[in-house]
């Protein structure tokens, strides 16, 4: 399963009812990265996710906005779920808070962002490409971050951040085995008074994303964050009951750092982005695996400039700085690099660097407007998302 891109800052990786069917024609013909489309319109594009060069999602206006492509970008459709129509709601946790698996069947978690308070998080499902959502959980006192991970149609977890309690980060994981029908806690970090939820469970992460790998009847729970001590990286073999640390660094080190979910292409053999603290500063890095996450190698980015940069596959990594783009098709052994007309050394946000193979990729540059290659980097295309 894809999972969204990361950003290298200075000094580490930082900080993706019936809905509208009105159609967008996306790609102006005079869009390029050093010319500007006669139909260039305002955009405020926060994330991106593609299932293949032709299937994939944006969100938009502070994730209040979610349009739709299966055609490559030539045209969008606002498929936005009900409640995102009212004032001051958001998807939770943007497109991390969903989960895709096919162009027709997906899940997205909305909150009310006007509120103040601890709210309800609201998970939806659809299964026409977004024309019609139905409500199929509903979780308590949430703070506007949600993480989403489905096997199948009946199967899947969320991941609810509970905000602040007893000096960690609460996460609450729920579990449903009948399509929403009935969920389950199955862990609980902490509790909302302080108190120690189910031993061995994450409880000191601000939380980044939820993953699974390995095969359908035994599936591997990821959940990863960030901390004071290191890179939080958890695994569960037994459907989220139990959590284990995924060995990436040593915490007891104690400076800092944060992963992002990991991808894998086969049971064994995966990759992640991470970024941790040392006495010199902080150290970004891809890490692989060869026996499913139990240890993991580090293999340093390919440039020492700041830049987005995104895992495509267990093998297949990208990085884009300045006006270069980086890439690897063997684990980072070797890199070979492009010039590219978009210029990536503005600030990024997570989930602003989408490859969904080496030669089809989108972008999001700093004024929040996205990006299109179709051959590598040499060449981008702004696109034109529904006004």
């Amino acid at each position: 399963m894809r999972k969204w891109g990361v950003i290298a800052i200075a000094g580490g990786v930082g900080l993706l009812v019936a809905a509208s069917s009105a159609i967008w024609v996306g790609k102006g013909s005079a869009a390029s990265a050093q010319g500007s489309s006669t139909r260039r319109v305002s955009q405020d594009v926060d994330g991106v996710h593609f299932l293949t060069p032709d299937v994939g999602w944006a969100t938009e206006d502070n994730d209040t906005r979610m349009v739709m492509t299966t055609d490559g970008g030539s045209r969008w459709r606002d498929v936005s779920p009900p409640l995102l129509l009212r004032h001051g709601w958001a998807l939770a946790s943007g497109l991390s808070g969903g989960s895709f698996l096919s162009r027709s069947d997906f899940f997205v978690s909305v909150y009310d962002s006007s509120s103040g308070h601890l709210v309800p998080q609201y998970l939806f499902h659809s299964t026409d490409g977004g024309r019609r959502w139905v409500r199929i959980g509903s979780f308590p006192d949430g703070a506007g971050q949600a993480w989403v991970t489905f096997l199948n149609d009946r199967r899947g977890w969320v991941a609810v951040g509970n905000g602040a309690a007893g000096g960690s980060s609460s996460v609450t994981v729920y579990e449903t085995t009948s399509a929403g029908a009935h969920w389950s806690v199955v862990s609980r970090s902490m509790s909302l008074t302080g108190r120690p939820g189910t031993p061995d469970n994450p409880g000191n992460c601000g939380d980044t994303g939820l993953s699974t790998s390995g095969a359908s009847h035994a599936p591997v729970l990821w959940l990863t964050g960030a901390s004071n001590f290191a890179p939080c990286v958890y695994r569960s073999t037994d459907g989220g009951k139990r959590w284990t640390s995924g060995g990436l660094v040593d915490p007891s080190r104690g400076w800092g750092g944060e992963a992002w979910s990991p991808v894998f292409s086969t049971d064994s053999r995966g990759s992640l982005v991470a970024w941790r603290g040392t006495p010199r500063g902080s150290v970004a890095a891809f890490y692989s695996t060869s026996n499913g996450g139990r240890t993991w190698v580090e293999r340093r980015l390919p440039s020492s400039t700041s830049g987005p940069v995104d895992v495509v596959s267990a093998t297949t990594w990208v990085m884009a700085a300045g006006t270069k783009l980086y890439l690897s098709i063997n684990g980072g052994f070797s890199w070979s690099s492009v010039p590219t007309t978009l210029d990536f050394s503005g600030p990024s946000m997570p989930g602003s660097l989408a490859f969904v193979n080496t030669m089809s990729g989108w972008a999001i540059d700093g004024s929040s407007q996205l990006w299109h290659t179709t051959n590598g980097g040499h060449t981008w295309a702004l696109e034109q998302l529904p006004g």
